[in-house]
């Protein structure tokens, strides 16, 4: 299934998927949104290996959409697959991160403390402004910062764009401990 096609025909427009970059709901109709969302999940659960298509692909994109979908949906079965596409790297990693921390509170207690200590190097910075950021909201409090160099740009860019989804859905969606 080609999932940009697809989206498009359930909310026809054709650059639906960026409402998901930045959140740019309008607040009368996050529901909806989140609903054509929700609808495409439901197909993507009948795709063979739909999921894990897009979180290998190379661009974006597919990442966007699927962790809107394993969101919307709750869909649990994709952790090795979101930790894997995290730890590669993408333009979303922050979208990513949120993700895991939503779906798979616990175990992210854990990963995010080994990633953040992993020893990455500067090109890390957004995923571990990402890590951060949610571990604090986790209420996670004794974690060692990290000792890699890090690019403070890509670190605060991890670090807001995090901590701006995760409070989106925190708000239209409830806790992640729910």
């Amino acid at each position: 299934m080609n999932v940009f096609k697809r989206l498009e025909e359930l909310s026809n427009d054709g650059s639906f998927y960026l409402k998901a970059f930045d959140l740019s709901f309008q607040p009368f109709e996050v529901e909806s949104d989140l609903s054509i969302f929700s609808a495409l999940a439901t197909e993507l659960e009948t795709e063979h290996a739909g999921y894990e298509t897009l979180l290998l692909d190379v661009n974006w994109r597919s990442h966007l959409i699927a962790c809107m979908c394993l969101i919307v949906s709750e869909n649990k079965s994709h952790l090795e697959e979101l930790k894997n596409r995290f730890k590669n790297g993408s333009m979303v990693s922050p979208q990513i991160a949120v993700a895991m921390a939503r779906l798979h509170f616990r175990e992210m207690m854990d990963f995010f403390p080994s990633y953040i200590n992993g020893g990455h190097g500067p090109e890390s910075s957004t995923q571990i402004g990402a890590a951060l950021v949610l571990l604090q909201s986790m209420f996670v409090r004794e974690f060692t910062f990290p000792k890699s160099q890090l690019n403070i740009e890509r670190f605060y860019l991890g670090l807001s764009v995090a901590q701006h989804h995760s409070g989106f859905w925190l708000k239209h969606r409830g806790s992640a401990r729910g």
